[in-house]
């Protein structure tokens, strides 16, 4: 899918030089990862300061901040026209990564209008190229919560329901292309 490189540290700074492309050559991410033996030889990076990742076109999709290989502060992904989607509010556990938490904190749908703020309202979540929703619904606290709806394309259309109560799942029903329910 895309080829990554891995490059030497340029001193003063300690952390490798990550960049990924598209086959086409056409830059996917620009980012930082700790340094460590193992990333040149394996390729497993652990990404550690500001990424900022590409869509195949060239324009910005997403700024993600990294602390120590996990998501940290916000990240802001974007529409392919360069206006902002939504932000994730991850809060790190230097203690243990195991609970750290991100929070649905701001989205805005195709025309720029902001839908949900501070956590609370509603939130859309696309395909990589935002050509299809995958699934939307209310968010309360910066957690799924109520219903919420989404399709799969591929290979059939699918599409699903669940209904969440504070971020946890509480009932789920799929639907297939004949629109029979399934329950999971």
């Amino acid at each position: 899918d895309y080829y990554m490189l891995i490059l030497s540290p340029t001193p003063p700074d300690d952390h490798f030089n990550i960049q990924e492309f598209y086959k086409n050559g056409k830059i996917k991410l620009i980012g930082k990862g700790a340094s460590s033996a193992n990333s040149m030889r394996t390729g497993m990076v652990r990404f550690d300061g500001e990424c900022t990742t590409y869509y195949p076109d060239g324009n910005k999709s997403g700024l993600i901040h990294y602390k120590d290989g996990y998501k940290d502060e916000l990240e802001y992904l974007y529409y392919p026209n360069g206006n902002v989607l939504s932000v994730v509010k991850h809060i790190h556990n230097s203690f243990s990564p195991i609970y750290d938490k991100s929070l649905y904190w701001a989205c805005y749908d195709d025309k720029g209008n902001m839908i949900s703020k501070e956590g609370n309202g509603m939130w859309i979540t696309y395909d990589d190229n935002c050509q299809n929703i995958k699934y939307q619904g209310p968010i309360k606290n910066g957690v799924m919560d109520g219903i919420w709806t989404g399709k799969i394309f591929t290979p059939d259309t699918i599409s699903y329901t669940y209904l969440f109560k504070k971020g946890l799942i509480h009932s789920s029903v799929s639907y297939d292309k004949n629109g029979k329910a399934h329950s999971f």
